[in-house]
């Protein structure tokens, strides 16, 4: 169970299964099984526990569709698989000072701009 406060959820459908994602100040994400026909729906034991932010979560999305779980912590976004919990990949945001354009688009916003890289 999370040790902190929930900032976020998400749930995810693939036909007649569904998945209830949840992020947390505690810096981990928690998938877990959800059977509406059942007197309590959720599963009270956690399918997979996810970690690897040094932060707390602040957004999560499921998809099961394509099997993964993408969550944000400030400096960093982790993708897992859904299914098994797996971690695939970290994307490292880091927030940069935009070059000044010599002809600026009317209507743009040029305070700040987000660079992702892989790792």
């Amino acid at each position: 169970l999370h040790h902190d406060t929930v900032t976020c959820l998400d749930l995810a459908v693939e036909g007649s299964l569904c998945w209830l994602v949840t992020a947390s100040c505690d810096c981990t994400i928690m998938i877990w099984e959800v059977d509406p026909s059942r007197e309590q729906p959720v599963n009270p034991t956690p399918l997979h526990t996810l970690t690897g932010h040094d932060d707390a979560v602040t957004c999560v999305a499921a998809s099961a569709e394509l099997d993964m779980v993408v969550s944000a912590s400030e400096g960093s976004v982790i993708v897992h698989t859904l299914h098994h919990g797996t971690y695939v990949r970290t994307l490292d945001a880091a927030i940069r000072q935009p070059h000044p354009s010599p002809h600026p688009m009317p209507g743009m916003a040029g305070d700040e701009s987000l660079k992702v890289g892989f790792s």
